[in-house]
């Protein structure tokens, strides 16, 4: 079970750049999207111009959901790295002021 949690350095930090550029091809894509379904738009009259609008409008509420939901694990997997590398500093002290504190301890080194 340990070795699952376990992490190297750098792994949770570049996560979060993989997150990050998924979420940059995504924004791309949505903007294609728009860009095609307002060109498109004059072509289509009465009902069918009203569907087109109605799942073009779901479609982007849909990507900022997904934008968010992407900007928000970004974050977290930021957060978590720097509480990583924060306990991992302090758990090098502790043990840097163990080892220096043995010292002569039983004949251990300083």
């Amino acid at each position: 079970m340990a070795e699952n949690l376990k992490s190297e350095s750098g792994v949770l930090a570049k996560a979060s750049q993989t997150v990050d550029t998924h979420r940059a091809e995504q924004s791309a894509i949505g903007q294609r999207v728009q860009a095609a379904a307002a060109e498109s738009q004059s072509g289509w009259q009465g009902q069918g111009a009203t569907a087109v609008a109605q799942v073009v409008q779901q479609y982007g509420e849909d990507n900022r959901r997904i934008d968010q939901a992407l900007a928000k694990l970004s974050e977290a997997l930021k957060t978590t790295d720097q509480a990583y590398q924060s306990t991992e500093a302090e758990s090098a002290a502790g043990a840097q002021r163990v080892g220096a504190n043995a010292g002569g301890y039983h004949n251990l080194p300083a």
